[in-house]
């Protein structure tokens, strides 16, 4: 199973798999949206993983970033998210990584050999250049906090 290098693969993987459903009526973000959304993950399973691809801002006016909720909200979107089938694999690689004993002879360290070559193969990412998340750059004058398409529930 592929791991998504980014939330937009992550999202395309999850639409591919029947796992996203996409609103694309308009949704206020006040009251409306959280709602939804709420009915939503309230459902058997977690619900549906849901993308508002045109939230309404406080003052009506249409937002230009969507809203992914409940990405992760199942099993099977965790494993997903992951790259794994079943996320107990996960859990007992971490539980034998944290269990490990001192190795004490030398026939105890070549056995740990393969632990340690699995462990070198998830170094943390390194990325050159401008990343997506960075490529529009905003100055102090056009900082505008009201462009957030920012979830009120109450």
């Amino acid at each position: 199973m592929t791991v998504a290098d980014n939330l937009a693969q992550f999202v395309d993987h999850l639409d591919h798999a029947g796992e996203l459903t996409r609103v694309r009526h308009p949704v206020s973000v006040v009251r409306e949206l959280s709602e939804i959304a709420d009915r939503c993950m309230k459902s058997p399973g977690g619900g549906p993983a849901l993308l508002f691809e045109r939230p309404l801002l406080e003052d009506g006016r249409p937002a230009e970033i969507p809203i992914g909720i409940n990405l992760f909200g199942s099993m099977r979107r965790m494993a997903m998210a992951l790259g794994v089938e079943d996320l107990d694999a996960i859990g007992d690689r971490i539980t034998e990584l944290v269990t490990m004993k001192i190795p004490e002879g030398w026939r105890d360290k070549l056995a740990m050999l393969p632990k340690v070559a699995e462990i070198t193969r998830y170094p943390p990412k390194t990325v050159s250049g401008r990343v997506p998340c960075q490529r529009v750059v905003l100055g102090p004058d056009d900082v505008d906090l009201g462009r957030l398409p920012i979830i009120t529930c109450w």
